[in-house]
């Protein structure tokens, strides 16, 4: 392949010649929560799956292993339990997910369904931290919701008269 003239010049093994004004190379993609700038100084926190699985002999896959391992609300998970507890607020939901939670969270018509188990796993995650603040508030409130004045008797309908 060569720029000539403006264009690219193309010749394959067979000595075909194509000429054309781009080119668009699918080169595959891979795997790696360290290759992500805002996650590269953390790298060696985050758990992946070649640190909680170990595959059948003959099954091992190395670009799988790389994919991070993560909690059922797309959360990752700690390389080192206890080392960095602050990683279970970063959320994972891109394709990354796939081999955690299955491609809800990449494959258009599953996408909505990964995005309510998101969803819900963010707010499970936060009522859970503040759970002690929201037990307190149940147990202080004090006006009742019902006190018996709601309600007023009617007037009985006088029973139907039968006619032979």
């Amino acid at each position: 392949m060569k720029e000539e003239g403006g264009e690219v010049v193309i010749t394959t093994t067979s000595g075909r010649i194509f000429r054309t004004d781009f080119v668009i190379l699918g080169t595959g993609f891979t795997i790696d929560p360290s290759s992500r700038g805002e996650l590269a100084p953390y790298q060696d926190q985050i758990a992946c799956w070649e640190h909680r699985y170990t595959p059948p002999a003959g099954e091992e896959n190395p670009g799988l292993g790389r994919f991070p391992w993560l909690n059922g609300d797309f959360s990752f998970t700690e390389k080192e339990p206890g080392a960095a507890p602050w990683l279970m607020d970063i959320h994972c939901f891109n394709y990354g997910a796939s081999v955690s939670v299955g491609k809800v969270s990449g494959d258009i018509p599953a996408i909505s369904e990964g995005a309510l188990w998101l969803a819900r796993g963010v707010a499970a995650s936060l009522f859970i931290r503040d759970v002690d603040y929201h037990w307190e508030a149940l147990i202080a409130y004090e006006k009742p919701e019902l006190d018996g004045t709601e309600w007023v008797d009617a007037d009985a309908p006088t029973p139907a008269q039968k006619t032979a």
